[in-house]
């Protein structure tokens, strides 16, 4: 059967059950040689929706204004096993947005591939209120999911164990001054985000970024969001700190990735 892609999110109207954090999920996959596409609920792509739910958040903001909404996405798996040409075929809300984008990024990995055919991913990812998270948002008990899923945590394992023994020729980037001096910097430039503080909203935001061998910043990736203005926040701290010290390899600097946490607390 073949079917256009704006009329895919209209199959199976109902079904996917709601968890107690009401977020429900489906995916489908089309052949990119025959254009069909079909719903897709098999071990192939289980543990990828597993990953999904575990690390795709309600935002918090959402829940407090009793917003409810879909997101349809659009992505294709390359050949390094990472999500390419996400499309956002229908929003909802920047928060929940960017929840979902973050989330197939993380997970990607976990979809299986097929040497034969080529397929894009379709996903539907539906936000629906109910009274378990009501009443945790109500007692202040909601809590935030884990973004670290087992594609990172793979990940980081492998960097782990060919990781190179500090030394004085082999270095990790740091800020000018280390970590002291980065709590400085953080705490001197942090503005809190007005609606974040009416909101009682805070949390640590998480960059991935690059340090390159002349010292300057690139690649700054979010890797774990709070809340938009908190995110918009730390990119704008990252973005005017000054050049780093660069990491080091067999004595020569070279680009390193690093996980840099910006922590917004409110005051007690």
């Amino acid at each position: 059967m073949r079917i256009t892609v704006l009329a895919i999110f209209l199959l199976l109207a109902t079904g996917g059950l709601f968890a107690d954090d009401g977020i429900s999920i489906k995916i489908y996959k089309q052949d990119r040689s025959t254009n069909d596409i079909r719903i897709v609920d098999n071990d192939e792509t289980k543990t990828f929706v597993q990953h999904l739910k575990d690390i795709i958040n309600y935002p918090s903001l959402l829940i407090q204004i009793e917003m409810e909404g879909e997101v349809d996405l659009q992505f294709d798996v390359n050949d390094q096993k990472k999500a390419s040409n996400i499309k956002i075929l229908k929003g909802f809300d920047p928060l929940a947005d960017e929840q979902v984008v973050s989330a197939v990024q993380l997970a990607a990995c976990k979809i299986p591939q097929n040497s034969d055919q080529a397929f894009s991913y379709y996903l539907q990812v539906s936000f629906a209120l109910n009274d378990a998270l009501k009443q945790q948002q109500k007692d202040g008990t909601l809590k935030e999911k884990d973004r670290i899923c087992l594609c990172q945590e793979e990940h980081m394992a492998e960097k782990a164990e060919t990781k190179l023994a500090p030394d004085s020729q082999n270095r990790d980037p740091q800020y000018p001054g280390g970590q002291e001096a980065l709590d400085a910097y953080l705490k001197a430039n942090l503005k809190y985000p007005k609606l974040a503080i009416e909101y009682g909203i805070e949390g640590r935001v998480v960059y991935n970024i690059t340090v390159m061998p002349d010292g300057e910043i690139t690649n700054i990736r979010l890797f774990k969001g709070v809340f938009r203005d908190c995110n918009e926040e730390a990119f704008y701290l990252i973005k005017k700190m000054p050049k780093w010290i660069p990491g080091t390899k067999d004595g020569k600097p070279v680009a390193m990735n690093v996980v840099l946490p910006i922590p917004f607390e409110l005051p007690k």
